[in-house]
């Protein structure tokens, strides 16, 4: 059949993907960037300074387009 194309989240929407596993989320997160999604990674037990980090590359990346969030659940 014809090639798969991402699929794309609707105008200013960010999917939310959980996974349990730290080896999932690394996977996933994997797989959506072959398919070109611009993707942010979550995990429990983050320090401080690191989801201070993220909040700062989200906001400087904020009007690149849609981005997909892939999440630990913990």
């Amino acid at each position: 059949g014809p090639p798969r194309r991402p699929c794309s989240p609707p105008t200013g929407r960010a999917p939310l993907v959980l996974t349990e596993r730290t080896a999932h989320l690394e996977d996933l997160a994997q797989r959506l960037r072959e398919r070109g999604h611009r993707v942010v990674t979550l995990r429990g037990g983050q320090s401080r300074k690191r989801r201070a980090a993220q909040a700062v590359e989200l906001q400087a990346d904020a009007g690149a387009g849609p981005q997909v969030f892939v999440a630990t659940g913990a």
